[in-house]
C-alpha cells in the first residue's frame, strides 16, 4: 500500500481533559501546549504522525478545559485543524461521539493527546481494513512483574480481549480505529447525555465492541499525563522525534 493512495481515515485526538495531575507544574495551561524540551508537545506530537506515516487530511481535535488556548494556537499558527469543544466534562466517549460528527470518513482514529508510542499506522490500519465492524487498538504488552498499572486488557476465555480492573495483560497505548457509523449521537441515550456521570471508551465502547488488539511492543511509550512521566519526556521525545 502506498501511502495516502488507500489511506482514507480520520483522526480525532483527544485533548480535552483538566490535566489534574500536572497541576503541580505552573506552566503547563493544556497539556497539548506542554513545553518539552524547546518546544511544545503539539510540535512533536504533529512530527510523530507523519514519522509512523498517519494519514493526516483530516485531524480533530476534540478540546474542552481551556479549549481557547488551544483555539488561540491554532489561529496565531494559521494551522487548519477542526476543532470539537466539550461544552461539558462528560469523559472520553462523549467527546469522541461528538467530534466524530466532524469527521470527513467514515474510518477514524482515535489518540490520546498526551501519548506517543512506536507504531506504523499504515500497518495500524491494514490489520483494522481485515475487519472493520470491530475497532482495532494498539496495546503495549506489561512486564510480569510490572504491578504499577492498577486497570487495562487482558484476553479472557476463548482470546477475548477485555478491559479488566486487576493485573492487566496490556496497557491501551491510547490508539484505536473504529468505524464512525458504529458510534454516533444515538449510540448514548438523552438521559447519558445530560446526566454529570462521566463515560469512558474503554468500559462504554471498547470492552462491549469486542476490540481486537494491535500490540505495539516497540522501542518507546511515553505520555506527559503525570508529573514524572513529563520530566522523563523531555528527553526521551526529542530522542525518538527529531524536530
Amino acid at each position: 500500500m502506498k501511502l495516502n493512495q488507500k489511506m482514507k481515515y480520520s483522526i480525532i485526538v483527544l485533548c480535552g481533559g483538566l490535566g489534574s495531575r500536572l497541576s503541580s507544574i505552573q506552566n503547563i495551561k493544556v497539556k497539548l501546549l506542554a513545553p518539552i524540551s524547546s518546544n511544545i508537545f503539539f510540535d512533536y506530537f504533529t512530527k510523530w504522525l507523519k514519522l509512523n506515516n498517519a494519514f493526516t487530511e483530516d485531524l480533530i481535535l476534540a478540546i474542552g478545559f481551556n479549549s481557547s488556548l488551544i483555539s488561540e494556537y491554532l489561529f496565531k499558527n494559521s494551522l487548519n485543524i477542526k476543532i470539537s469543544i466539550e461544552k461539558m466534562q462528560k469523559g472520553t466517549l462523549p467527546a469522541v461521539i461528538q467530534a466524530s460528527a466532524l469527521a470527513k470518513y467514515d474510518d477514524i482514529l482515535v489518540l490520546n493527546g498526551d501519548t506517543i508510542f512506536d507504531v506504523c499506522f499504515m500497518d495500524m490500519y491494514e490489520k483494522y481494513l481485515e475487519n472493520i465492524e470491530r475497532p482495532l487498538l494498539s496495546l503495549k504488552t506489561l512486564k510480569i512483574k510490572d504491578k504499577s498499572f492498577k486497570n487495562g486488557y487482558s484476553f479472557v476465555g476463548q482470546n477475548n480481549l477485555r478491559f479488566v480492573e486487576k493485573n492487566p495483560q496490556f496497557i491501551s497505548c491510547g490508539a484505536f480505529f473504529y468505524k464512525k457509523s458504529s458510534l454516533k449521537k444515538e449510540f448514548m441515550t438523552n438521559i447519558q447525555w445530560n446526566n454529570h456521570i462521566k463515560y469512558d471508551l474503554d468500559i462504554h465502547f471498547l470492552d462491549k465492541a469486542k476490540c481486537r488488539d494491535y500490540l505495539c511492543d516497540g522501542k518507546y511509550m511515553i505520555d506527559i499525563g503525570t508529573v514524572e512521566d513529563f520530566y522523563k519526556a523531555q528527553k526521551i521525545i526529542p530522542k525518538y522525534i527529531n524536530l
